[in-house]
């Protein structure tokens, strides 16, 4: 009984693939090696070596839809982030008509749009970052007679 297997290593924190040969001396020592690196894992003394991950399906995955958003919730996302509606329409990637019958309860979110909502609405600070106050046109003396 001889064969080659491998061992995973990690040195100067990079994974190497060291090879190693069973043979019918080592093999209970491999075995027993093996069983025992198991057990550690199992109890999460160790970590796994590598794991592997495969593609979520629909066939073995469920997502949840995004929660109905009223007008209120509408308005008071849009007071929590301090912007107008055409603003708000902009990062949520809607027309100002749409966002302004959103918030006059003529038509609500849906579809794209109400999962940027929940998003929006668990992370504000992701879509302040986007928001950038634009530079004046006018010359500064204008800007000081104005004030």
């Amino acid at each position: 009984m001889a064969g080659t297997t491998g061992r995973i290593t990690t040195v100067n924190g990079a994974d190497v693939c060291e090879a190693v040969t069973v043979t019918s001396e080592n093999f209970e020592a491999l075995l027993l090696a093996s069983a025992g690196e198991a057990a550690a894992i199992a109890r999460g003394a160790a970590a796994p070596a590598r794991t592997t991950t495969r593609e979520r399906t629909e066939r073995d995955t469920t997502v949840a839809p995004p929660p109905a958003f009223t007008r209120a919730d509408v308005q008071a996302l849009r007071a929590r982030l301090r912007v107008s509606q055409g603003v708000f329409a902009r990062l949520v990637g809607v027309s100002p008509k749409l966002e302004q019958a959103w918030e006059l309860g003529t038509r609500v979110p849906n579809g794209p749009a109400a999962r940027v909502l929940e998003v929006l609405a668990a992370r504000p600070q992701a879509f302040q970052r986007l928001i950038r106050h634009k530079a004046s046109t006018k010359p500064a003396a204008d800007r000081r007679a104005t004030r």
